[in-house]
């Protein structure tokens, strides 16, 4: 019997048994992954019965013969890859800032930054290098168009091993002072939404849908209240290419919006 006082946030099925015909057990250790046992000198013992006797756990397993024998983790146990401390993002007139601080990271590769208009679909805005692996504080800023109105953002923390781990959503909800397009998911395999901010309202406006010559592909007459509009684009029989939305009205003009359809 094997008998350890294990904490109680570490399970002895966490780990796995095995001898060796080897008794030096750096030479054993020295041919282990950190991600997988590899024993290229051992045995795994898979007839294992766990219990606890007296509050302390305990693990038992028969040998045939003498030899050296011991445990291995099944699973990673280490520090957090990061620990974030602060996420927030701050309206700048057209633009959007969102920050983020660690206290800590691990191997951590990149942050990859996405936003949602329903919390539902992410769409990925870029990525940011990560520190790799310190113990200071990491201050992150990453700026990009102020969509207007109610937007999700979270964070995709890649390590470099691949794992990731997700922070947020967080949400913010700027106004824009003047009247604007925006697109998304842009670039497009499919279907797309335009988001119509207006500050007044008009009737009679025109959504256009053209191409690179100017040749109006769909159109569509709508009234315009102040405040937030989105219309669905059916883009799947679009030729892949580039294209351009734009608003005509009768006292405005929106700035025309590239749609790149892949």
């Amino acid at each position: 019997n094997i008998m350890l006082n294990d904490p109680a946030s570490v399970s002895l099925n966490d780990f796995g048994w095995f001898k060796s015909s080897s008794h030096n057990p750096q030479d054993i250790v020295n041919v282990m992954s950190l991600s997988e046992p590899m024993l290229t000198s051992a045995v795994i013992i898979e007839d294992v019965i766990y219990g606890t006797e007296a509050g302390v756990n305990y693990a038992e397993f028969l040998v045939e013969s003498f030899s050296t024998f011991g445990m291995y983790a099944k699973h990673k146990f280490g520090p957090l890859p990061v620990t974030l401390t602060a996420f927030n993002a701050n309206c700048q007139g057209e633009t959007l800032e969102i920050n983020w601080t660690t206290a800590s990271e691990f191997n951590a590769s990149h942050h990859t930054i996405q936003s949602s208009r329903d919390g539902y679909t992410w769409n990925v805005l870029g990525e940011v290098l990560a520190a790799g692996t310190t113990n200071q504080s990491t201050n992150y800023t990453f700026q990009t168009q102020n969509f207007g109105g109610l937007t999700y953002f979270r964070l995709l923390q890649v390590d470099m091993d691949g794992e990731t781990e997700i922070f947020g959503p967080i949400s913010s909800n700027c106004q824009l002072e003047n009247n604007s397009m925006t697109v998304f998911p842009n670039p497009t395999a499919e279907n797309f939404t335009v988001h119509i901010e207006t500050t007044q309202s008009f009737e009679n406006a025109t959504l256009e849908l053209v191409d690179m010559t100017g040749r109006v592909i769909r159109s569509q007459t709508l009234d315009l209240n102040a405040g937030s509009t989105l219309m669905n684009f059916n883009g799947a029989e679009l030729k892949a290419g580039t294209y351009f939305v734009r608003m005509r009205g009768e006292n405005d003009r929106f700035a025309p919006v590239r749609v790149v359809k892949m």
